[in-house]
């Protein structure tokens, strides 16, 4: 699925998925959909994340 930025918060609002890939040519915006995810993922009790680059 691909979402653009400013569907991200309403993604967030109906739950996280198992898996996020983030891909794209601009910095900022990846860095800022990272915060959400993580933001969003707190929210809901997560306390643990897996980095694979």
């Amino acid at each position: 699925m691909n979402l653009a930025p400013a569907q991200l918060q309403e993604h967030l609002k109906r739950g996280l998925k198992s898996l996020y890939t983030l891909h794209g040519d601009e910095p900022l915006l990846l860095q800022e959909f990272a915060d959400a995810l993580r933001a969003a993922a707190r929210a809901q009790g997560y306390t643990e994340r897996t980095v694979h680059t």
